[in-house]
């Protein structure tokens, strides 16, 4: 049985907008716009869970005024990559953009 990944990505760049922009392209898909006080506000998510499925949101929640993932306080935009059994070849095409960091990666 392959295990599935579970990939959190930090992304450094001026906005979501942009940040969306720039996985989009990279990964050749289209997030959908969603609105969630858990996910920070406005997030952008391609399928649901049981499924690879994608996340890019804000890292830091304005309204709770706390960090999603506190240990990653230098990257404003998270981009979870859940369920996935193609983890290396996201990296790969992830790694093109410098803005764009793995910063964790989990096999379950």
């Amino acid at each position: 049985m392959d295990l599935k990944s579970y990939d959190i990505y930090g992304i450094d760049c001026e906005s979501l907008s942009i940040a969306r922009a720039a996985v989009e392209a990279l990964l050749d898909i289209i997030m959908i716009a969603h609105e969630s006080g858990y996910r920070c506000g406005r997030y952008y998510r391609l399928n649901d869970v049981g499924q690879e499925h994608i996340v890019l949101q804000n890292n830091y929640d304005e309204y709770d005024d706390e960090w999603t993932e506190e240990k990653y306080v230098d990257y404003p935009f998270l981009l979870y990559i859940n369920e996935t059994l193609r983890s290396s070849e996201i990296a790969n095409f992830l790694q093109d953009d410098k803005r764009i960091v793995l910063l964790k990666h989990q096999e379950l």
